[in-house]
């Protein structure tokens, strides 16, 4: 999110504006519900100009603020009148509006505040414009409200605007024109209600009806652990406990519930608040110490969605954790690639991951036996169609015309190249997937164990050392001291120095004399920005400090090093990842951190660069944001680096 941006969330409802409060025309800026934008112009202007923006922004979660005040003109001298503007989200939006005159003389003023609404799908967003896939029929204006509906076949969706004040309706915008004595307030109040038909993920229709969001309420346990935020007395507690709220509290926002009833965390605004499968978990793995029951939701909404066929069209196969689930109005209209999609390698590793992890945290056996099934049905996955030519190692090659190119957490067509630029060609075997397999196996096996499944639990430790020791033989590069990205289609290490090898470090597939020398390569300045882990080393032909996967910083990367380093006893190295990406929140606004952000060089008095589209909030980032200051809280000082 660009720095002037604002958005406020209340589940899958959410809106995003500049620092006026505005909509513009042609950005990504809307009022959402799901996969939908409902408003796609909210623009204010006085006596036909814009008004200057004085500051404000969010309040709490669902809630923000706008100040701003006229600029010179005719009969009204530049900052004569306050104008505020307080929004609140929850089913619906609200927003009430305030004109003050502090002029000495009466205002003669034309508040003009321009309304439409496309309806577009957020995945059409990211090609603006939008190309809508049928008609917008705006519906006559009665006196009191606007209305903007949108059909195309059995998909509708309606927005409708109500004013507390009589104004004058075009088909462009609504005008109220008044006079403002000196010290006059006129107020009026704006109200928004979404319509559209109520659907289960994935486009497959419950029933005509708005869909309607509880707002999130914390668990006893989340709130015990905000309240010991507040307490402490220590400089260095209170700081990372200021940080750790305000990404707790974001966590909050990006809450959704699902047709099926489970809270979820959405993956971040505005393009991801949805049900995703890495996402959803490393998020949940991120967060098991303030609420257990984000991961068991999680756990019980991606078995719902768990494949059943084997469907090239959506690179779904059985046992399979899906990619993403949407509901918007492409997967309404049968785009099943828009729908649920299962092109990821990683998340069904990663799945059995948090639930080996959920369980030994809570001993939850009722789940255990509930969503065993699923955990059988993933490890399977693993073996019988993960592994695409045999060799032991699990690989992706899109199937799907559509799909995506490359599978891992690093999806981004060009992200998986060689040093000098190449770009690998599948199947493409990353290398933190197979770490995240032999952490899945030796889970499972101990799980087995538990179970008195004993030959099946020896089977699964045996093929765990097994691939600990041919992933040694094949990924690793002595010259440059750390794991390859990958293995290509030929076998051939794709050999960029990237952050992938700090989650071997994380899943614990690395060897100790290995790791050491890991943490020492990704300790260099050309992998540590000073602000935490790059993507991509400098040295590498496709770094760029912007580039999405390419040399950027990704706060929850950054972290699952940071932990890898832990694990192996490194925990200076750790501690300097950590504190930078404290000190970058500290430079963020309200001490937030995004999705990414640039990987330049750090230098004094300079704040870290932005990412212009990152998503803030993200789910990733806050997780990665509160986990962070549980390790530095553990650690008894912030060493200097």
């Amino acid at each position: 999110m660009e720095r002037n941006e604002v958005a406020v969330v209340a589940g899958r409802s959410f809106m995003l504006t500049d620092g006026l409060g505005d909509i513009e025309p042609g950005t990504r800026h809307g009022l959402f519900e799901g996969d939908t934008r409902f408003l796609s112009c909210l623009r204010f202007t006085l006596n036909g100009v814009r008004p200057a923006e004085l500051g404000g922004g969010p309040s709490t979660m669902g809630r923000a603020r706008f100040y701003a005040t006229n600029p010179d003109i005719p009969g009204v001298p530049a900052g004569s009148v306050l104008i505020e503007r307080e929004r609140v989200l929850d089913v619906h939006l609200t927003e009430r509006i305030a004109l003050t005159n502090y002029g000495e003389h009466a205002a003669r003023l034309r508040l003009r505040i321009e309304l439409a609404a496309d309806f577009a799908d957020v995945l059409e967003l990211r090609s603006l414009p939008p190309t809508k896939l049928g008609p917008t029929d705006i519906a006559p204006p009665p006196r009191w409200h606007r209305a903007f509906g949108y059909r195309q076949g059995d998909f509708a969706c309606e927005t409708h605007v109500q004013w507390s004040r009589l104004g004058r309706h075009e088909i462009a915008g609504t005008e109220f024109d008044l006079v403002l004595p000196p010290r006059e307030t006129w107020r009026c109040r704006m109200r928004v209600q979404m319509s559209r038909p109520a659907a289960e993920l994935g486009g497959a229709i419950a029933a005509t009806a708005p869909t309607i969001f509880a707002p999130f309420q914390p668990s006893a346990s989340a709130e015990r652990e905000r309240g010991r935020a507040v307490l402490s007395d220590d400089a260095l507690e209170a700081l990372l406990n200021m940080i750790k709220t305000r990404a707790w509290a974001d966590l909050q926002s990006l809450i959704i519930q699902l047709p099926t009833g489970e809270r979820i965390v959405g993956a971040g605004l505005p393009y991801f608040m949805t049900l995703f499968g890495r996402d959803s978990l490393l998020t949940a793995f991120q967060t098991l110490a303030l609420d257990p029951q984000l991961a068991a939701n999680a756990l019980v909404a991606l078995a719902g969605h768990q494949g059943v066929s084997d469907d090239p069209e959506i690179d779904e196969e059985p046992g399979k954790i899906p990619h993403e689930v949407r509901d918007g109005e492409l997967a309404f209209q049968g785009n099943r690639r828009h729908g649920r999609y299962y092109g990821t390698a990683d998340a069904t590793p990663l799945y059995l991951i948090l639930f080996s992890e959920y369980l030994a945290r809570t001993k939850d056996s009722a789940l255990a036996e509930q969503l065993w099934p699923s955990a059988e049905a993933a490890l399977n996955w693993i073996d019988a169609y993960g592994d695409l030519d045999g060799d032991g190692f699990v690989e992706y090659q899109r199937r799907a015309f559509n799909g995506l190119d490359n599978q891992g957490w690093k999806d981004s067509w060009d992200s998986i190249a060689f040093a000098d630029g190449r770009l690998a060609q599948g199947p493409i075997a990353l290398c933190e997937v197979q770490a995240y397999v032999y952490d899945a196996k030796l889970r499972m096996s101990a799980l087995y164990e538990q179970r008195g499944e004993l030959e099946r639990a020896a089977q699964l430790r045996a093929a765990a050392e097994q691939l600990r020791q041919r992933f040694d033989a094949a990924f690793w590069m002595p010259e440059q001291g750390t794991y390859a990205l990958a293995l290509d289609g030929l076998k051939q290490q794709v050999d960029a120095v990237a952050s992938n090898a700090g989650h071997c470090l994380w899943s614990g597939i690395a060897l100790p004399d290995r790791a050491a020398r890991v943490v020492e390569r990704l300790s260099r300045p050309d992998s540590f920005s000073g602000w935490g882990l790059r993507t991509l080393a400098t040295g590498m032909a496709r770094y760029n400090p912007i580039g999405y996967h390419n040399g950027t910083v990704w706060p929850h990367d950054t972290v699952i090093a940071a932990e890898g380093f832990l694990r192996y006893g490194h925990a200076a190295a750790a501690r300097r990842l950590l504190v930078a990406l404290v000190e970058a929140a500290v430079q963020m606004p309200q001490h937030r951190l995004p999705e990414l952000f640039a990987g330049s060089p750090r230098r004094p008095d300079e704040a870290p660069l932005t990412y212009p589209d990152a998503n803030v909030p993200q789910a990733w980032a806050a997780s990665a944001t509160t986990r962070a200051c549980e390790l530095l809280g553990r650690m008894s000082a912030l060493r200097p680096r």
